[in-house]
């Protein structure tokens, strides 16, 4: 690209200007990103000839300022850019939940899904859950257990040997141990009209489901038949928070449902935009001018 718009010029003849214009029809033709390039090629090249040609880089200050200024803007935008990827990648818009819960309606394993995206649990903390943390009287959730699938080696030497086991075991953190309001649709879910016990949910033959197991036989098959770009279960739990903060909640308490240890755990990795809310706010300051 370069050798044909020199073509024969004496590289000692080479002015500043030559070099502006070259640039400013490079942009033109092909953009910012082309012009990064052959800067990079060009300077190089002339600053090899000051040993033989050139008493100095013929390429100005002003234009070596406009291309540094370039190359930040260029560095912003494919920021911002990979930004609105991740918000698309790793987030759930507000149709995708609906299309979830839909899915899910009226099977054992609606629950579990309203546990993650309605009430913000981890997915050990909602397949430990228990009617016995339920206060349906107070419409509150406590959550203050996991279900934690054991590994093989544990089991060698036990009469768990052959089985895959899953162990109910306190939280990790005080920060874990924590209420959340019930809501009145998952109410309507488990409380149906007589007092329950034991596990909200369990696998066929009444043992708890481990994360694992939970992932590989309903989350990975669900999300595979309405084509959702998420990887994990998180990604509901992540729905919650970041619907809470579109909506206004206040991000400390956003953090105590979470939770977290501490606020900037919850608002760097949970409170990612909601995609509508983005496509909302996207032209929202134009309406200064009106």
């Amino acid at each position: 690209y370069i050798l044909p718009h020199f073509k024969s010029d004496n590289v000692s003849n080479i002015r500043s200007e030559d070099v502006d214009l070259f640039y400013r029809m490079s942009q033109s033709e092909r953009g910012s990103g082309h012009v990064l390039e052959v800067h990079n090629v060009l300077n190089a090249f002339f600053n090899w000839n000051i040993e033989y040609c050139l008493k100095s880089n013929p390429i100005s200050r002003g234009t070596v300022k406009r291309i540094k200024r370039m190359g930040r803007l260029e560095k912003i935008e494919r920021l911002s850019a990979k930004s609105m990827t991740d918000i698309q990648a790793e987030s759930l818009s507000l149709e995708e939940v609906k299309y979830i819960l839909r899915e899910v309606r009226d099977t054992p394993q609606e629950i579990i899904y309203q546990l993650q995206i309605m009430h913000g649990l981890r997915i050990s903390e909602a397949l430990g859950m228990t009617y016995e943390n339920i206060d349906f009287k107070n419409n509150i959730v406590h959550v203050r257990q996991q279900s934690q699938g054991v590994t093989k080696s544990q089991l060698v030497g036990t009469k768990f040997e052959k089985d895959s086991y899953t162990d109910i075991r306190s939280l990790k953190t005080e920060e874990s141990m924590r209420t959340i309001p019930l809501q009145p649709a998952t109410r309507e879910v488990l409380y149906l009209g007589e007092k329950r016990k034991g596990f909200v949910y369990t696998n066929k033959n009444g043992t708890v489901c481990n994360h694992n197991n939970w992932t590989k036989r309903h989350f990975k098959p669900l999300v595979s038949k309405l084509g959702l770009k998420i990887n994990n279960t998180h990604a509901l739990r992540g729905f919650f928070a970041s619907h809470h903060f579109d909506m206004g909640t206040n991000p400390v308490l956003i953090q105590r449902m979470m939770g977290h240890k501490d606020l900037q755990t919850t608002m760097k990795h949970y409170t990612k935009p909601i995609i509508e809310t983005v496509e909302k706010n996207r032209y929202m300051m134009s309406e200064l001018a009106v």
